[in-house]
Parts: C-alpha cells; sequence; structure tokens
C-alpha cells in the first residue's frame, strides 16, 4: 500500500472501501438498554414479550426498571431498536437504546501504516480482541493515527 508512504489520497475505490468497512466496524454493536421497565422485570419476560423473534444471547436486569440485552447479532440489534423501542410492556411505554459500551480501549498517535491486520497483531498477546476498527479520513481515506 504504497499511498500510505507518499501520504498522497488514496485511489476512490480503496478509499470507500476503507471508510465503510471501519463505518460498518464502528457500528457492530450487540447490546442494547431498556428504560422505563416496570418495577422488577424478571429476564424471562423481558426475552419473552418482546423479544422472542430475536436472537438473544442474555438478558439482564441491572436495577428495578432497567435492563440489558445482548443479541448475537448487530443486525438484530439495530432492528430491536427500530421496531420494539416505544412499545408497550406491563402498561410502561419502554424505551431502547443501545447500551454503553463495557469495554473500549483508544489507541491514538498510531504510525499511518497501520493497518487492522497489525493492529490485532500488536495486542493479540494482551488477550482477545473481539472488536477492532481504524478511524479514517473521509477526504483521504488514511488512517488518523
Amino acid at each position: 500500500k504504497q499511498w500510505y508512504q507518499r501520504r498522497v489520497r488514496a485511489p476512490e475505490s480503496e478509499k470507500l472501501r476503507l471508510i465503510e468497512d471501519s463505518k460498518t466496524e464502528f457500528f457492530k454493536r450487540r447490546k442494547i438498554e431498556l428504560t422505563n421497565l416496570p418495577n422488577d422485570p424478571r429476564p424471562e419476560e423481558i426475552h419473552q414479550m418482546l423479544f422472542k423473534d430475536y436472537p438473544v444471547s442474555n438478558v439482564t436486569v441491572t436495577d428495578r426498571n432497567t435492563a440489558r440485552v445482548t443479541f448475537v447479532d448487530s443486525t438484530s440489534t439495530k432492528r430491536a431498536i427500530e421496531q420494539v423501542n416505544g412499545t408497550m410492556f406491563k402498561d410502561n411505554k419502554i424505551s431502547i437504546t443501545y447500551a454503553p459500551t463495557d469495554n473500549f480501549l483508544f489507541l491514538g498517535n498510531l504510525a499511518l501504516s497501520i493497518d487492522e491486520t497489525m493492529l490485532g497483531d500488536m495486542l493479540s498477546p494482551f488477550g482477545k480482541v473481539s472488536r477492532g476498527f481504524l478511524l479514517r479520513s473521509l477526504k483521504t481515506g488514511y488512517m488518523k493515527g
């Protein structure tokens, strides 16, 4: 990838692919947070009444009126927010948003020659990397460092 070293713009097709890959990875979120639930809901009730048609891996009640749901894939997460947000659950209109990220590590000032594979290789000795992406300039397609 010579265009990295020369600091010129990436070829247009390569730039668009890199930016789209980065956006896709950024939005791969699988957890949602439900608020305005009735007091002390049971995880089984939430799953059966709201998400029985979705591939759910976990439902956790975090406090009296809030719960978190983890889906098997990010496509289901987006679909659940669009279709279930604002529906009624035991006389309460529930609100659904993406849950805050549990573990997120930002690395800055990286060499501009780094790509996603190199980043994964650098971090793998420290444990499993479940998600990783590089921020890219919309103008050039470069990794922002």
